[in-house]
């Protein structure tokens, strides 16, 4: 596997001289340099950012980095092909997410603040991305009211002006907040920290990402799992089979609520 050379650019289309090296502002070139090497680490590599030299380039400010063989099993290439082609965004890193958001965000706010990532023509080259005030990295509009199922273990209760149990998901080991009464913390029957417990709720859900916020408690169970992994597995095959022609998600839930 050969390196590959990214580049990232920030411009503007009303003043080609806003970003250059010579004239880029040390805020804006803190917090661009700060977010492409989030956007490059991800949510949980960070120790990534020491194998990697940035350098800078003439003209708009081009911040280029080149990935070795060994960087690329990150999931950075990967995540820049699905952004690249609009597709599988639920499964690109969270933290790469949030940064393309700010940048659009940014983008149509400023109008004269844009972003190009770009790759060297190769094996691992993809389209151009480019984020202006015309894309649509917009994922804020694609949040749905559902309610849903969590399994996993409390590890913290309480909380000094709001109310909320913690939960460690047990089969992403993802930790979640999810917020309630004092009064139903109160009367949380037979339920201790670090007991394994289903939860019922309502919250907000990313139909590209699949992420929750705002997740709401309305019941909460101890929980023992005494079904059959093979019972669960031809369950799982069933709701597969049953969805898989279902186009837009947020449109079918807005049919089938009426």
């Amino acid at each position: 596997m050969t390196n590959t050379d990214l580049k990232f650019k920030l411009f503007s289309s009303e003043d080609p001289n806003k970003y250059t090296p010579d004239n880029i502002s040390f805020s804006d070139f803190n917090r661009f340099n700060n977010e492409v090497a989030n956007f490059i680490s991800g949510q949980k590599d960070r120790d990534i950012l020491n194998q990697i030299t940035p350098r800078i380039e003439s003209g708009s400010f081009i911040l280029s980095v080149t990935l070795s063989a060994a960087i690329q099993a990150n999931s950075l290439l990967a995540d820049l092909n699905n952004i690249s082609a609009n597709k599988n965004l639920h499964t690109v890193d969270k933290t790469r997410i949030s940064i393309l958001e700010t940048w659009q965000k940014r983008a149509v706010d400023k109008q004269d603040n844009q972003v190009n990532i770009s790759s060297e023509e190769g094996e691992n080259s993809f389209s151009t991305i480019k984020i202006t005030s015309e894309s649509i990295y917009n994922l804020n509009k694609t949040w749905v009211d559902v309610e849903d199922y969590f399994i996993g273990e409390i590890y913290n209760a309480g909380g000094k002006n709001r109310s909320n149990i913690h939960l460690t998901l047990l089969n992403t080991e993802d930790d979640i907040k999810i917020s309630t009464s004092k009064y139903l913390l109160n009367h949380l029957n037979n339920l201790h920290l670090y007991d394994n417990v289903r939860v019922h709720a309502r919250a907000k859900q990313n139909i590209i990402t699949k992420e929750y916020k705002q997740i709401e408690l309305l019941e909460i169970v101890k929980w023992e799992n005494n079904i059959p992994a093979d019972s669960m597995n031809k369950a799982r095959n069933i709701v597969k089979t049953a969805f898989r022609n279902v186009g837009d998600i947020s449109e079918w839930i807005s049919e089938v609520r009426g």
